[in-house]
């Protein structure tokens, strides 16, 4: 990295030398996160990893329960089924959901994939966050479960395949500088 001495002058009209680096070097000097070491990124992918399965595997189930609701299946108690799913969505994809923000969260800030570096990260955040705003107000029917499971898969693709869908627009003005 290079540097340059820099004249600056003081309140008192003393001239003092600084030095400073580039302007492209200084971008993101505001934030001095620490990144996550081997282990710790590691550590990161597990956690993601199980909240993600827990997160899809709860719709999963919803999706299955509402089926088995639907065809008229003679119960002992059919709001049995109303409770497990309301524990489902409770027990598995809330907690799982927070999770999966927070560990994103922590990726973006903590490793060099970021938030907007990547086209396909940035994709998958706004996927995500689609998701979860609308699982919280749909209503729970078999088609608007099965759309969030499609949805669900498909961060799924965007987090194992890692498209190549263009630069971001951040990563485009880094390599121009």
């Amino acid at each position: 990295m290079s540097t340059r001495k820099l004249a600056c002058e003081t309140t008192s009209g003393a001239s003092r030398t600084a030095t400073s680096r580039p302007r492209a070097d200084r971008r993101h000097d505001s934030l001095h996160l620490p990144k996550l070491g081997r282990r710790g990124k590691k550590a990161l992918d597990v956690i993601h990893l199980l909240a993600a399965a827990v997160w899809l595997g709860g719709y999963v189930l919803i999706f299955a329960l509402l089926l088995v609701q639907g065809t008229g299946t003679p119960l002992p108690d059919p709001s049995v089924l109303d409770d497990l799913i309301a524990t489902a969505r409770l027990w598995a994809i809330a907690p799982s959901t927070f999770v999966l923000m927070a560990t994103g969260l922590a990726y973006g800030l903590f490793t060099n994939w970021g938030f907007t570096r990547s086209t396909w990260v940035t994709v998958k955040w706004i996927l995500s966050l689609a998701i979860v705003g609308a699982s919280w107000h749909m209503p729970l029917t078999p088609t608007t479960v099965s759309v969030a499971s499609a949805a669900i898969a498909l961060v799924f693709v965007f987090s194992v395949a890692k498209p190549k869908l263009g630069k971001a627009k951040a990563r485009g003005r880094a390599s121009r500088s």
